[in-house]
């Protein structure tokens, strides 16, 4: 089993974790997130920074294909609860098609890590 396309999508996701370290207000803008003060910067700064540029790195060097699944689980997970939480909206952000669409890709080139 190769991990080309999986790897394909850590890269991607570790873009946008380095991104979100920073220059956080545009990567929380491309994926729809807005910020009410400086403890919402700093939590994205926190968690989608330096926790998602922690476990990447590390994913990415075992190259072990169990944690890119544990990966994409959750990348799966957290693109559902978008979907689910747009659904009743009657107006909706290109933001949050934009960040529905990195969702979808990196679940799906992490997923591929399944096969």
């Amino acid at each position: 089993m190769t991990l080309l396309l999986p790897n394909l999508a850590l890269g991607l996701a570790t873009v946008l974790a380095l991104a979100s370290l920073v220059n956080p207000e545009r990567s929380a803008q491309i994926i729809g997130i807005s910020f009410e003060n400086r403890a919402g910067r700093t939590d994205f700064q926190g968690i989608y920074g330096g926790f998602f540029l922690a476990i990447y790195t590390f994913t990415f060097f075992q190259q072990d294909a169990r944690y890119y699944k544990m990966l994409a689980c959750g990348w799966i997970a957290a693109t559902v609860v978008r979907a689910w939480s747009m659904i009743p909206k009657t107006r909706r952000g290109y933001a949050q098609y934009q960040g529905f669409l990195v969702e979808t890709l990196i679940s799906a080139l992490l997923s591929t890590s399944f096969f």
